[in-house]
């Protein structure tokens, strides 16, 4: 006899386009993870990345979708739609929840013909990127072509879910915000400085290499950092990626010899914990889980005003916010608080107290939980 929806644990299938570690993965790590005692998790990839490895060690099942990758490829795109067909039949899930554009163009497809439930979590919609009008009404296109039959998109911030609404991709009643949160009591150690050890204030970023992240505005300002301050500040950023070659070809061109491009850090914590002032130079963000976890750090941040950033940092009480593709003005503000170390502490104190208060894993947790079981009828 077949088990019963009531005789057995739901099946949660979560589908990510890449698993190379990022935003968006972490967002699935700590859903899997927490949520696994609740639901059958089952989790697709695409690629060989660190989020398969961690889920691995935390005894999540874990699928490879073949083929699937960021970049458009009309085979390859072929390719792994019928490798998540493949996998959607074989799990037979309750629910299936993509997340970022490729995995929600081909898994909501699949899921659909399969006649299986599904979600989308938006992580920043491709169409607030720059671009032409063309090509964003294409994008826009897409993404109302891809949530048809959505039973819930997901947004991590009203910013997100105010765009999509306005642009028409589904209907009002299918958005809910569910901002990213953090497990707090794994940011209670006490902060450090390496002003403290080495007389230089630190300013740095953790960040994929890709112009979304915008670090070569970061590498742009350090080039105009006065020959008096380039011994007193210094530039490191975490990450790894595609943009890499360009910005070290930069420094070497603008003879910038403050600026270290550190690579991936398998624990960023004591990275983070180090940093003077942490600047997050992007031109376009969801709800950053870098900027939360520098919140959490009392580190003093200077961001970008783009996608949710502005409802986790409000200008002058718990961090700075600049115009995006501002180097000089990322300039002026990282010289500002090189100058008011009590500003500086001031705003740490109250970017980890606005994190510890709003931002938790407990809430996002219960709220996806809702979700989910409010499909399942439950």
């Amino acid at each position: 006899m077949k088990e019963t929806l009531q005789a057995r644990k739901p099946k949660i299938l979560y589908l990510v386009t890449q698993s190379k570690w990022g935003g968006t993965q972490r967002y699935v790590y700590d859903l899997s993870v927490n949520l696994k005692n609740d639901f059958d998790i089952v989790v697709a990839a695409g690629g060989y990345g660190e989020l398969l490895a961690r889920l691995g060690r935390q005894k999540v099942k874990t699928r490879r979708a073949s083929y699937l990758a960021r970049s458009i490829s009309p085979l390859k795109d072929v390719l792994a739609f019928r490798k998540i067909r493949e996998i959607i039949k074989v799990e037979n899930p309750d629910i299936v929840h993509t997340n970022s554009s490729k995995a929600e163009i081909l898994g909501n497809l699949a899921a659909a013909l399969l006649g299986k439930k599904f979600v989308f979590t938006a992580h920043g919609f491709v169409f607030n990127e720059p671009m032409n009008s063309l090509k964003r009404r294409f994008f826009v296109w897409l993404e109302r072509f891809a949530n048809r039959k959505t039973e819930k998109i997901i947004c991590v911030s009203d910013f997100d879910r105010k765009a999509a609404i306005s642009w028409r991709i589904a209907s009002e009643e299918k958005f809910i915000t569910i901002r990213n949160g953090l497990k707090l009591e794994d940011y209670n150690q006490n902060v450090g400085s390496y002003a403290d050890k080495r007389g230089k204030v630190i300013v740095g970023t953790l960040a994929n290499l890709e112009p979304n992240k915008g670090i070569l505005y970061l590498a742009q300002a350090a080039a105009m950092l006065p020959l008096g301050l380039r011994d007193k500040i210094e530039f490191q950023v975490a990450g790894e990626g595609p943009q890499r070659a360009d910005i070290e070809a930069y420094l070497r061109k603008k003879k910038v010899e403050n600026f270290s491009l550190l690579g991936f850090l398998d624990n960023p914590d004591n990275f983070l914990r180090y940093l003077d002032i942490f600047v997050l130079p992007s031109v376009k963000e969801g709800f950053p889980y870098a900027l939360l976890e520098a919140m959490a750090a009392g580190k003093a941040i200077i961001a970008s005003r783009v996608g949710g950033v502005s409802e986790m940092i409000e200008d002058g009480r718990n961090g700075i916010l600049v115009k995006p593709a501002n180097p000089s003005q990322i300039l002026e503000k990282i010289i500002f608080l090189f100058e008011n170390p009590n500003s500086r502490a001031e705003l740490g104190v109250q970017a980890r107290k606005r994190c510890f208060r709003e931002f938790t894993l407990d809430k996002m947790l219960a709220m996806t939980r809702s979700v989910y079981e409010k499909i399942l009828g439950r």
